[in-house]
């Protein structure tokens, strides 16, 4: 269990204590005391029983730690087996790849004509039913996710966002890797989970991977855990050894044509609910023009070596 599962866990005990502390004040100063307090008793196991529900079953993330190797051999359907990353590129990767090569991201390149920040889509659950679900944000970029004042100091392990497609590009082309296409990835989660949600939706269960439940955009119960984007590798991986094939962030795939302005996202992401978007799963797909970035797209690599790349 993370920190922040710990920390709300904490939280919504004390919540249930209150509570529980608030009936027995009453019981106290009613005829009916025996009976209320019974009630205020069974308050508190109910309680802490969803509380039990929701977090001792939240799922550990080990990532990368799962295994010594940082790629997997995939048999593509030409015949060729090509490795593909284990989990998506995360924080900790993708910095030091600016490190490097002090590359800028087109959400943090000024745009010539406002001469401001280009800035990415940030997600933001809305308050009442006419609010807006996204803001374009022009201080949003994978350093500052949710955009000014955010950082990625404690997210080293969560799946970088705020790319475009040609950032992700850039990253694998320095790994002498690629972003694999649309067929290599289906590829890839032909092995994964078949755990769809009750119902014949399209969404997998929250026990497999991190999807949106409840009544999107207005209700997120966090059956999975968290909120947001989720550490890479906090669910069971598929049954070829990779995690987040479904759920967590959408992926870029690499498009079919060379001038093309669209590419496929695979996989869904945290935002995909069984009322809305219903794609977090490996058959998720979604069309998208290659210049977008937004708080809930990522990426992983493919290689052609074998799979001992440790970045």
């Amino acid at each position: 269990m993370n920190a922040l599962m710990k920390k709300s866990a904490i939280d919504f005990s004390w919540v249930a204590f209150a509570k529980c502390w608030s009936l027995a004040k009453i019981c106290r100063e009613s005829d009916a005391l025996v009976s209320c307090s019974l009630v205020a008793l069974l308050g508190l196991f109910m309680l802490l029983t969803a509380c039990s529900e929701k977090y001792t079953s939240s799922p550990s993330c080990v990532g990368q730690g799962n295994s010594n190797r940082s790629a997997i051999p995939i048999h593509m359907p030409d015949g060729n087996v090509r490795s593909m990353g284990i989990t998506e590129v995360t924080n900790v990767q993708f910095s030091e790849f600016v490190q490097a090569t002090d590359y800028v991201t087109l959400a943090e390149q000024i745009d010539p004509v406002t001469d401001r920040p280009r800035g990415s889509a940030v997600f933001q659950q809305p308050k009442q039913a006419m609010g807006r679900w996204w803001r374009l944000d022009e201080s949003a970029n994978w350093r500052q996710p949710t955009g000014l004042g955010s950082s990625i100091d404690d997210l080293g392990d969560y799946p970088v966002v705020h790319v475009a497609y040609e950032d992700a590009l850039a990253y694998a082309l320095w790994l002498g890797a690629d972003i694999p296409t649309q067929s290599e990835w289906s590829a890839a989660a032909v092995g994964g989970p078949d755990h769809y949600a009750d119902g014949g939706g399209r969404n997998i269960s929250p026990s497999v991977g991190n999807t949106w439940q409840g009544y999107f955009p207005f209700e997120n119960v966090e059956a999975d855990g968290f909120a947001g984007a989720a550490p890479v590798g906090c669910y069971p991986p598929d049954e070829q050894g990779l995690f987040d094939m479904s759920g967590n962030v959408w992926e870029w795939t690499k498009p079919d044509l060379a001038d093309a302005h669209f590419s496929v996202l695979v996989g869904g992401s945290y935002l995909c609910s069984e009322n809305f978007c219903r794609n977090g799963s490996p058959r998720g797909r979604q069309l998208q023009e290659l210049s977008f970035s937004a708080s809930h797209i990522g990426f992983r690599v493919i290689l052609d070596a074998a799979p001992t790349v440790d970045r």
